[in-house]
């Protein structure tokens, strides 16, 4: 990937997160998905505009156990990568990385949204259109595999609306 193509990918993400402070819509929070004592909720992902290559998945994970687990890998059949990132201020510059894994303490709640951690998906096979839904499943070290559905909301969504 040539540094124009990523300057460009960030400049798609940085006028999505903009629009997502002016405008917003949203659907009902998703209901929970657990394996083990590993819960995944809130799932939503932001509709992609024309030419994107990328787009982000959110969401909420709870480890309702007593012992550690850890998020180690995704997946995703709407795209050719799934990968955990992170955003992270740098003075006034706003950079993402890549993270390998997420550890989940017992008891311990790790939200995926925007301006922090969130599953980047890089190479897109369509566009992320609002309305739809794809599917993304999470790995974890022990509690293993959770597929959920995750709706696409517009492109200016700050997130769904808080379950009931």
């Amino acid at each position: 990937m040539t540094i124009k193509t990523i300057a460009h990918r960030v400049k798609i993400a940085a006028i999505a997160a903009f629009l997502s402070v002016i405008a917003g819509d949203a659907v009902a929070a998703s209901a929970e998905s657990c394996s083990g004592d590993i819960c995944v909720s809130d799932a939503w992902a932001r509709a992609t505009p024309p030419g994107a290559a990328t787009g982000a998945v959110y969401f909420s994970l709870v480890n309702k156990g007593r012992t550690a687990d850890s998020l180690v890998s995704a997946s995703s059949s709407a795209t050719a990568n799934a990968m955990v990132h992170r955003s992270i201020m740098t003075g006034n510059v706003a950079r993402m990385e890549m993270v390998g894994r997420v550890d989940l303490a017992p008891g311990a709640r790790v939200s995926f949204a925007p301006s922090g951690y969130h599953l980047m998906l890089d190479g897109l096979k369509q566009p992320l259109a609002q309305g739809s839904t794809i599917s993304v499943t999470l790995d974890f070290a022990k509690a293993g595999k959770v597929t959920l559905p995750v709706p696409v909301l517009g492109i200016g969504a700050s997130g769904p609306k808080p379950s009931s």
